[in-house]
C-alpha cells in the first residue's frame, strides 16, 4: 500500500509502522478499559499510542514538505564492533566526499561493500568534519539503491 508517490519507501515504512503500533496500542487500551483494568495501568499504553501517532505525523509532514536530504553513494567499508561483529559504522563514498555513518539501527539487508546506497538526512542533522570525512550520527533511513543496481544488471 502506497500513501503517496512523493514519500521514499523507507520513510513510508516508518510512518506505516508507527501507525500500526498506535492502532494496536489504542486497541489494547480499549480492551483494557472494557475489562475494567485500572486507569493507572493503562496510562502508559495510551501515552505510547499518542507518541507513536506524533512520530508518524512528524515523519509524514517531513516527507511531504521535502525537509530531508538524500545522499547517494557507494559503501566502501563496514566497520564492526570487535566482540559481537555487529556493524557499527558504514563508510560511504559520495559526490560530496567520504561520509562515515554511525549506525543507530541494524545494518539494512543487502548493504555490502561496493553496493550503491541512499542515505536520508533531516535538515537538522548535525554533520561533523574530521580528517577529511563527514561524520553523521543521526539519520532518517539508509537503504540499498535498487535503481542503480537494476541498471548495472
Amino acid at each position: 500500500m502506497r500513501i503517496t508517490t512523493q514519500i521514499p519507501t523507507c520513510i513510508e515504512r516508518q510512518v506505516l509502522g508507527s501507525l500500526v503500533g498506535a492502532v494496536g496500542c489504542f486497541f489494547l487500551l480499549g480492551v483494557g478499559i472494557c475489562c475494567g483494568i485500572e486507569t493507572a495501568m493503562l496510562f502508559p499504553l495510551g501515552l505510547l499510542a499518542i507518541l507513536l501517532l506524533g512520530h508518524a505525523h512528524q515523519r509524514y509532514r517531513m516527507a511531504i514538505d521535502g525537509s530531508y536530504t538524500m545522499v547517494q553513494g557507494r559503501c566502501t567499508a563496514i566497520q564492526a564492533v570487535r566482540l559481537s561483529r555487529r556493524a557499527k559504522k558504514v563508510v560511504i563514498q559520495g559526490d560530496e566526499g567520504v561520509l562515515v555513518v554511525r549506525l543507530n539501527r541494524r545494518l539494512p539487508t543487502g548493504i555490502a561493500v561496493g553496493t550503491a546506497v541512499r542515505l536520508y538526512l533531516s535538515e537538522h542533522t548535525a554533520i561533523y568534519q574530521q580528517d577529511g570525512a563527514y561524520y553523521i550520527t543521526a539519520y532518517l533511513a539508509l537503504e540499498v539503491d535498487n535503481r542503480e543496481a537494476d541498471q548495472t544488471s
